[in-house]
């Protein structure tokens, strides 16, 4: 059995518990890095026609190769009902959007995209498909349950009073980022920094705050824009910020909504950037995922 994974797409908030469990089940588990998702972009599968994210998604499905199985997140939990990112078939349910994109390809496993009390109710059925032996299961399983259920946190914890780095141009704007969190990766930061005097930003701040304090403002919003709205209305109170900078992926559908929510929080000092005019498609695929996707 092989089992592949998506990576591009929030990759340390899911994979590596997943890719420990599903190793422990005795699978062959394929985890594309940067350069492999960048290649597959050339494959017509991922097509250019797609939006940035999902044609990330794509693309590392089929770099991953012949596998049996692959896994994908579920990128918000509920997927019925909603605005904003709710509205977006891509966000709303990526995992069937993945194995519609791939007809014939291999069946898709979906995920919680983080850790929580929650985990135990999906994971059986995607274990079982793995191996069917339950008693190999359930012995995995108790070996990366606390793993798995314990919520995920942001590793050195939650900032974002001010500016976290000096840049090279000193006479930029101080700003913060924000923006749907698979964009801002390590990689992704820098590409939407450039030019800043001092960058902080959504990236430095406990995913579940920011998404409290976005449902302070509007309490149906959905994770991914709960945690947009968030973080932009956190940074846009700060003095040591300038310039609350939105990274969008213009071809998305829902862009237009995300923006209006977070001029609304965060007033007149809104910058609107366009993933897809900072870089191309493979340079946002390098930027995206994890150079070791497997630790």
């Amino acid at each position: 059995m092989r089992v592949g994974f998506v990576t591009p797409l929030l990759w340390e908030r899911f994979g590596p518990p997943w890719v420990g469990l599903i190793a422990d089940l005795g699978a062959d588990v394929v985890v594309p890095g940067p350069e492999e998702v960048a290649l597959a972009l050339e494959d017509a599968r991922p097509s250019a026609a797609l939006a940035l994210a999902p044609r990330l998604a794509v693309a590392a499905a089929v770099a991953c190769g012949p596998v049996d199985l692959i896994v994908v997140p579920e990128l918000i939990a509920a997927r019925d009902g909603g605005r904003g990112a709710a509205q977006d078939p891509w966000v709303a349910d990526l995992p069937a959007m993945v194995a519609r994109a791939l007809p014939g390809g291999p069946g898709v496993l979906r995920v919680p995209v983080e850790p929580g009390p929650l985990v135990a109710a999906a994971a059986m059925p995607v274990l079982m498909r793995v191996n069917r032996d339950a008693g190999t299961v359930r012995r995995a399983w108790e070996r990366r349950r606390r793993e798995l259920e314990t919520p995920w946190r942001r590793p050195g914890g939650s900032h974002g009073h001010g500016p976290a780095r000096s840049a090279a141009d000193t006479e930029g704007p101080r700003v913060a980022l924000v923006g749907p969190p698979w964009w801002l990766t390590e990689g992704g930061v820098a590409l939407a920094g450039a030019g800043a005097r001092s960058l902080t930003g959504q990236h430095h701040l406990d995913p579940e705050e920011a998404r409290a304090e976005g449902r302070r403002v509007t309490p149906d919003l959905v994770d991914p824009d709960a945690e947009v709205v968030g973080a932009a209305r956190r940074f846009a109170r700060q003095r040591e910020v300038d310039v609350v900078r939105l990274v969008v992926d213009a071809s998305s559908t829902t862009a237009p909504w995300l923006e209006r929510r977070v001029r609304e929080v965060a007033g007149r000092n809104v910058e609107v950037v366009a993933a897809r005019d900072l870089a191309d498609d493979a340079t946002w695929a390098r930027a995206s995922t994890p150079a070791s996707p497997a630790t």
